[in-house]
């Protein structure tokens, strides 16, 4: 809850003494696994923060969402006794995705290639970050009338290449394309991930195609984690990077 408050620098305390200031006034939508469903049940009820549904009766919770309303007072006045895993403790994920809502609905290819590119890029950047390889290839899609498809492809080894990626996710795109049919979503996702140790990382001047782009790949993450994420970025996704409304400088 506090690492998205106070953007852009992200940087607040959320103490327990700090509950009626801070905590209370946010959104119901801010509690972890509060998902859209349960938001629009709670706002039904004229529960719209956290400070309301903190002081709401257990019991009108408990028969409008039987065991699981126990939990949304309990979080709601910041108590969890989830127990709290180090790092290094934490389970590997089973996938890695991004995916993106179009501001309104399209159906230009060059900008559906673009917001593709743009997403494999941010998938790979946080492979690379976690030594994460991938196999299987997710493309998900979203049409104009609501209708949500997911397509998939494996490749013959792991990989972290943002190019094989792209083009794999590309084409699953355009096996699902229809004439004057618009998107309103994309997304990305790679699945049956491996584990690539710093130590086997490859240098850039082994003869290896694969070791040359994958250790190209690696340069870029760290000219971006020096200099920012958009201190260089991919030409194909400049198409949807240019139509925001913050284009990188």
């Amino acid at each position: 809850v506090a690492s998205p408050l106070d953007k852009p620098d992200g940087l607040t305390t959320l103490w327990p003494d700090q509950l009626e200031e801070k905590f209370f006034p946010l959104d119901v939508s801010k509690l972890f696994g509060v998902g859209h469903v349960t938001t629009a049940r709670l706002k039904q009820l004229g529960i719209s923060t956290i400070g309301q549904l903190a002081r709401m009766s257990p019991d009108r919770l408990k028969q409008e969402f039987g065991s699981n309303g126990e939990h949304l007072k309990r979080i709601a006045n910041g108590l969890d006794d989830s127990p709290i895993l180090p790092y290094v403790s934490r389970p590997d994920p089973k996938s890695i995705s991004h995916e993106m809502t179009f501001e309104s609905d399209s159906a230009n290819v060059h900008l559906l290639d673009s917001v593709i590119l743009h997403l494999t890029d941010k998938v790979v950047s946080r492979m690379k970050k976690y030594y994460f390889l991938a196999r299987t290839i997710t493309l998900r899609i979203r049409f104009s009338d609501f209708k949500t498809i997911t397509r998939a492809r494996s490749v013959s080894e792991p990989t972290d290449d943002v190019s094989l990626i792209y083009e794999v996710a590309r084409s699953l795109l355009r096996n699902e394309l229809e004439a004057n049919k618009k998107i309103r979503l994309l997304g990305v996702r790679v699945n049956n991930l491996s584990k690539i140790y710093p130590e086997d990382q490859p240098s850039l001047f082994q003869n290896n195609d694969l070791n040359r782009k994958r250790a190209a790949g690696n340069a870029v993450e760290q000219i971006r984690n020096k200099y920012g994420k958009y201190s260089i970025v991919r030409a194909g996704s400049l198409t949807y990077l240019q139509k925001k409304s913050d284009p990188p400088q």
